[in-house]
């Protein structure tokens, strides 16, 4: 996925990477990319609606690279088995 990414300066992404932070995957799109989900979320995982009760992984992410900004990012629940992720895209 980073090789196809190297031709866009500018760039936002979004979804779930089904990686854990930390991670050594993380850290590789942190190498390239700047994560906008506040590190205050510890958890993108809905505890109320997946299958897992109680568990507790941040792995849906939005991603930036260059001018691209994010502001407002926070979760809804309620949606799916994940928690909706939302943001400002600037």
């Amino acid at each position: 996925m980073l090789e196809l990414t190297k031709p866009y300066k500018d760039l936002v992404f979004c979804g779930d990477f089904n990686i854990p932070r930390p991670n050594k995957y993380y850290q590789q799109l942190r190498s390239t990319f700047t994560d906008n989900v506040p590190e205050q979320y510890l958890s993108s995982i809905d505890p109320d609606l997946h299958h897992i009760k109680g568990l507790q992984k941040m792995v849906d992410y939005i991603w930036t690279r260059g001018v691209c900004k994010v502001t407002n990012v926070h979760f809804k629940n309620g949606v799916s088995d994940h928690l909706a992720l939302i943001g400002e895209i600037i």
